[in-house]
């Protein structure tokens, strides 16, 4: 006799303990438990259930039945209980009983597994029709389920639907390319639709996974049996499938097979067969494919593990090098960090073309200091390579290196002085440079207007379309037509626009099209993607379209088209969003502005004639975001500052500044986020800048990249922001604001140094602006020494932005038109050889 159980609170601990030892599969264990439990509460649900669960792994089929019809009894509306008692009926053989009893677990709980036993009971039963839409409802619920995928591929193809059975195992194997049955099952529907070839194939990979080897051999005997799969007519795949068979450890052939099944887009079955290769025949070249392929496929873990085994291979050489470089151009996901990597990457051979790939990529993964060791290796093995010059600057640029990375950008000039490209990128990093004056800075744009854009001014007549009430034709060029900050502020006014007073045309450089690029092209009448056109070609276009005032929105940042503006396709030509200074090219010949960022003492550092709108320069987008909290000191006690900009642009003067501010406040820590404190050597440069200001690690957290939605979150974990100088950060202002937090900023001379100021001033927010370090100290120490003052702060920013003109997209689109059709108007009111003059002076 068993022991009884005297109180509940026992029986409940006993019951506890049988259901671990049932989910380790312990059942003989389970079922003693359980027996004890029913002997003093013969009424347990758990137990009655568990118990029935045991009997059924014990192959007791009808004392399982018995126990979960008395749970049921005892609770008839437990989807759970009832889909056991379903599984025991269908055990015992009672298929009918089990189909109506999963039916009403469905309808208690329609969960996945309740409506693929269902499927599977309806399917046993003949009900195809029934099974299939069952299943499918279970794959509306859980689509990423291989299993499930393959019992409707079954399923279709004993109802005769062929193709849709192809499409399901397709389904199964592309989320579990191991999986036998998926290729098993689409080699059957193949088989049967007549595609012989790929039909072996997929018997084959079966063959070789283990689980469906028997079904799978008999299947493919019985197709290769067919007349069609004999002599020189069978398809090529019979042969090399044959070949197998004769020689199972033929791993050129199965490589063979595999790279035809992929020009066939047969992924997952390509898996099957570049595995095999690759295990009989492991080779650096072979796992590089293999490791390339899962991770196309989404097998973002199995794909880590093959590449990495790539690289132990005896043969992994410069090629092995230059491949894996120019494969992750392609893949930004993928991670380069951590030692294994690192280490991979340093023994990369002296190849200059496998270096500069290498670089690249750790570029586009924030990790610029391993990128310029890489870089530098390749300038040293090939100093004739412009690009190179370029990529290194760049990676120091990034890094705040900004004296190494002009002397990078010159000496690729030298190389090549007729590249564009790296003037404009070394002008541009100019800008972070607290070194460069403004009149520094106007003199670079003007060498480079008088340099490299004067001569391609065309003189072309524009007499014979002017009417200063006319709807005018406006066009926007942009390479950032796409998830960038550039499309934050031009889309509320694409979507303002009066198209009765102006007819818009986009013209969009984007590289790599998103969701924002669609939403864009929705919003305006033409959109052109013009990206790898030349500039002849974009010209033409632009003077077909007729555009009278075309509007740059990239300056001197990457993939710019200011040769193109040079050329002067259209009679006014104006720069606006994207870039933050002077173009430097006498052909544009509006700047537009406010008050804030380009007051009159600095309209004489452009070249351009500063337009400036009544309220706004602009105005903002703001993202999908969650709604802003209260400030996180009340909780935790100490005040936490915050600075989400671009590393390169806090120089060891500005940390000194931020270091001023902690030591004022007592138990301050701070957060710095963005993608470069991914990078190993800026995390480090910026624990021992703070470190020799006397900033401890603990008082210092260095997040790495999120996305927009995470990093929009992350400012619930900071009290106040702080801008960074000489170079300000415009969007990051807004997103601050947007997300509740205050934000202190140091006004500086120019419009790159006034950025966030500018933000503030619109949004009626003076009083958060610094004309000195030590204001912006005091600042800050007076926000910080006050946290009972950021709870009403932080609650009313989002609503003031909201009431600004940064959020006034109607309003602010229509001064801009205004600015646009006083443009025109002087441009009727003048002749043809006044502009000409004006220009030449």
């Amino acid at each position: 006799m068993p022991s009884s159980v005297g109180n509940v609170s026992e029986s409940r601990q006993l019951l506890s303990l049988a259901q671990r030892l049932a989910k380790d599969k312990r059942w003989g264990e389970a079922t003693r438990l359980y027996r004890e439990v029913l002997a003093s509460w013969p009424r347990d649900v758990e137990a009655l259930e568990g118990l029935g669960v045991a009997a059924l792994h014990d192959n007791r089929a009808a004392e399982g039945l018995e126990l979960l019809a008395r749970a049921r009894q005892q609770a008839p509306d437990n989807a759970r209980v009832v889909g056991h008692l379903g599984i025991a009926q269908k055990r015992n053989g009672r298929l009918l009983e089990a189909i109506e009893t999963f039916r009403e677990a469905v309808a208690l709980e329609p969960t996945h597994s309740h409506l693929i036993n269902l499927a599977r009971a309806q399917r046993d039963a003949g009900q195809l029709a029934e099974a299939i839409q069952a299943f499918q409802r279970a794959l509306e619920l859980q689509r990423d389920a291989p299993g499930a995928w393959s019992m409707l591929s079954n399923a279709l193809r004993e109802a005769g639907r062929l193709s849709e059975s192809l499409d399901a195992a397709r389904e199964a194997s592309s989320r579990n390319p191991w999986f036998a049955d998926a290729h098993l099952n689409a080699g059957a529907a193949l088989h049967r639709l007549g595609q012989l070839g790929d039909a072996v194939a997929s018997y084959w990979v079966a063959t070789t996974l283990g689980s469906s080897r028997d079904a799978a051999s008999a299947n493919l005997g019985a197709a290769l049996a067919d007349p069609r799969c004999q002599g020189a007519a069978a398809p090529p795949e019979v042969g090399l499938v044959r070949r197998l068979l004769e020689a199972p450890d033929d791993a050129s052939s199965m490589r063979r097979l595999g790279r035809a099944q992929l020009q066939r887009q047969r992924s997952a079955t390509a898996v099957g067969c570049l595995e095999r290769a690759a295990e009989l025949a492991p080779s650096a070249a072979a796992l590089l494919e293999l490791g390339e392929l899962l991770w196309e496929l989404g097998h973002f873990a199995h794909a880590q593990t093959r590449l990495l085994r790539a690289f132990d291979c005896a043969d992994a050489d410069t090629e092995t090098y230059r491949r894996f470089g120019t494969w992750l151009r392609t893949q930004p996901g993928f991670n380069l960090g951590g030692p294994a990597w690192q280490a991979i990457l340093e023994r990369c051979p002296d190849d200059a073309d496998a270096l500069l790939e290498l670089g690249v990529a750790l570029q586009e993964r924030a990790l610029a200091s391993q990128a310029t060791v890489l870089h530098q290796r390749a300038i040293a093995l090939d100093p004739s390579i412009f690009q190179t010059y370029l990529n290194c600057g760049l990676a120091l640029a990034a890094q705040g290196l900004f004296a190494e990375a002009n002397a990078m950008y010159r000496r690729g000039m030298d190389v090549d002085p007729t590249r564009l490209s790296i003037v404009s990128n070394r002008i541009f990093s100019l800008h972070f440079d607290p070194q460069v004056s403004p009149d520094e800075l106007l003199r670079e744009h003007q060498q480079f207007g008088a340099r490299f854009a004067a001569p391609h001014r065309r003189h072309r007549s524009f007499g014979g379309r002017r009417d200063p009430e006319r709807r005018l034709r406006i066009g926007y060029v942009s390479p950032n037509l796409c998830q960038h900050p550039v499309a934050h502020f031009l889309e509320p006014v694409l979507s303002a626009h009066d198209a009765r007073a102006v007819e818009v045309h986009c013209y969009s450089d984007v590289l790599a099209p998103d969701a924002v690029t669609a939403r864009l092209a929705g919003l305006v009448p033409h959109f052109v993607s013009c990206a790898g056109w030349s500039d002849d070609k974009l010209e033409r276009r632009i003077v077909a379209d007729e555009i009278d005032i075309l509007v740059d929105l990239a300056g001197h940042t990457g993939y710019n088209r200011l040769p193109l503006f040079a050329r002067k396709p259209s009679p006014i030509q104006v720069s606006w969003l994207g870039y933050f200074d002077t173009t430097g090219l006498a052909a544009i010949d509006y700047r537009i502005a406010d008050e804030h960022s380009v007051p009159e003492a600095v309209a004489r550092f452009f070249v351009e004639r500063v337009v400036r709108l009544p309220r706004s320069a602009n105005c903002f987008l703001p993202p999908e975001s969650p709604d802003p909290v209260g400030p996180p000191c009340l909780g935790r006690g100490h005040v936490t500052f915050g600075c989400f900009n671009n590393p390169a642009k806090i120089t060891r003067q500005t940390l000194a500044v931020f270091a001023r501010i902690l030591r004022q406040v007592a138990g301050s820590r701070i957060i710095f986020k963005f993608a470069g404190f991914n990078d190993p050597a800026m995390r480090a440069r910026f624990l021992a800048w703070l470190g020799e200001e006397g900033i401890g690690e603990q008082r210092i957290d260095l997040w790495e990249h999120s996305s927009l939605a995470h990093f929009l979150k992350c400012f619930s974990q900071i009290d106040i922001a702080l801008d960074p100088f000489p170079y300000s950060g415009e969007t990051t202002a807004l997103h601050t604001l947007w997300m509740g937090v205050p934000l202190v900023a140091l006004e500086g001379v120019t419009l790159v140094q006034r950025l966030a100021s500018r933000v503030l001033r619109v949004a009626g927010l003076s009083e958060w602006v610094a004309c000195s370090t030590d204001e912006y100290v005091r600042i800050a120490v007076s926000l910080g020494r006050n946290p009972e003052q950021l709870s009403p702060l932080r609650a009313g920013l989002r609503e003031r932005l909201k009431a600004s003109p940064l959020l006034d997209h109607a309003g602010v689109t229509r001064e801009l038109e205004a600015a646009y059709r006083e443009m025109w108007q002087r441009h009727c009111a003048s002749s043809e050889p006044e502009r000409a003059a004006r220009e030449a002076g």
